[in-house]
């Protein structure tokens, strides 16, 4: 069976530098295994972006969470979950990826 290889970017910490709760981390890894089946995590990415409209640089350490779904139909499960990382870790926004086709929610 063939997959479609899909990440999204998490950070460690909220825009204001508190470490996120270990216990949202568990609510996300549960969340992708009951809706899409499993994940594989990659620590230790860092990276940066500039606000374009405030000009403030934020730099973050991230968790990548690899996660390939067996139908197209699950991209919106993807999605969701990001807009979810979003909401709940006070983001303004979140980078995944799906397919090799980068976006942001």
């Amino acid at each position: 069976m063939a997959l479609i290889d899909t990440f999204i970017l998490v950070p460690t910490e909220y825009n204001d530098g508190r470490k996120v709760e270990e216990s949202k981390f568990d609510q996300l890894e549960l969340m992708i295994m009951e809706q899409v089946g499993g994940f594989t995590q990659e620590t230790g990415l860092r990276g940066g972006w500039r606000d374009p409209q405030s000009g403030k640089v934020y730099r973050d350490e991230h968790v990548k969470y690899v996660i390939g779904i067996d139908s197209w139909a699950k991209v919106n499960d993807i999605i969701g979950i990001a807009k979810w990382v979003k909401k709940e870790w006070e983001q303004e926004s979140v980078y995944l990826s799906i397919a090799g086709i980068p976006d942001f929610v």
